[in-house]
């Protein structure tokens, strides 16, 4: 059946998360209803022979049906997914451990208690990690078609499902990187991982912890960078998307720092100072001219 409406699926997805999530009194409660529903469905005591055993094995098939969806769900208690969709930064802590920031409209999914010989997550957005070390059990990020493995250390991803690459930055300790058709890829604090999905290449190149880590500290430091660079980070930082009309002003080199948690208009105002342009703000997309 083709979907129609996904943000209902979505809506669906979390409301069977929270059902998932209910106690045993309420799982039990809800299968006694059931099985009371059952056993009035199956007293047609004024039916012929035929009908009433028909009656009575299609109310042992939902018996048995039922008796299936109520273990999954208590399956289901072992395991959960953390759905986030914020304009801020989100701080969540793993059962092992582990420190996670997690950036505008990402989803992260864990378990509930990591078992196995990896730990297991999957992403679908940008986080920032703070592994906990365990040489015995290394920590594994599903990220597309990317997987990042650690055994403890501090980095950060971005993969989102409409953008061409999956970007995966080293701040401390050392990840190995696998790429679909890319090989493996170990890297040393300060360098980044690209993967394109496009060609499934792979490039690994230095980057700017700063900038990288400005959408989770708040703090902007632009040292001598295009302004259409700067118009990127502001963009992640502040979920909003720019539009720059004046072609000079994308090229133009800007050195400006921002530490006291500014808000995006008091950022592109004081930039505006020197780089004169006029700006526009609506619905979420800023327009600079």
């Amino acid at each position: 059946m083709q979907e129609k409406d996904p943000i209902n699926r979505e809506r669906l997805n979390i409301k069977f998360k929270d059902f998932i999530e209910m106690d045993e009194a309420h799982i039990q409660s809800s299968y006694k209803r059931l099985l009371e529903k059952i056993n009035n469905y199956a007293q047609p005591v004024r039916l012929i022979n035929g009908w009433k055993i028909t009656a009575i094995a299609a109310s042992i098939a939902l018996l048995v049906v039922s008796g299936i969806f109520f273990s999954l769900i208590r399956q289901g208690q072992k395991n959960t997914e953390i759905v986030y969709v914020t304009k801020n930064p989100s701080h969540i802590n793993l059962p092992d451990g582990t420190e996670v920031w997690l950036g505008s409209n990402s989803r992260l999914k864990y378990p509930e208690t990591f078992t196995g010989d990896f730990r297991g997550v999957q992403l679908n957005g940008e986080a920032y990690f703070e592994v906990v070390r365990n040489a015995r059990h290394p920590f594994r990020i599903s990220a597309g078609e990317q997987i990042v493995e650690v055994l403890g250390t501090s980095f950060s991803v971005r993969a989102y499902d409409d953008e061409s690459e999956i970007i995966t930055s080293l701040v401390e300790g050392s990840v190995k990187v696998y790429g679909q058709d890319s090989g493996e890829h170990t890297l040393t604090p300060g360098q980044q991982a690209s993967y394109r999905k496009e060609d499934k290449s792979c490039v690994v190149s230095d980057f700017n912890v700063n900038l990288m880590m400005s959408w989770k500290t708040g703090k902007y430091v632009f040292e001598n960078l295009l302004f259409e660079d700067i118009a990127h980070v502001l963009e992640k930082g502040f979920d909003v998307n720019i539009i720059i009309e004046n072609k000079h002003l994308k090229t133009k080199p800007i050195t400006a720092k921002f530490e006291n948690g500014e808000s995006l208009e008091t950022i592109l105002d004081l930039i505006g100072i020197n780089a004169k342009y006029t700006y526009r703000y609506h619905n979420g997309v800023v327009t600079i001219k």
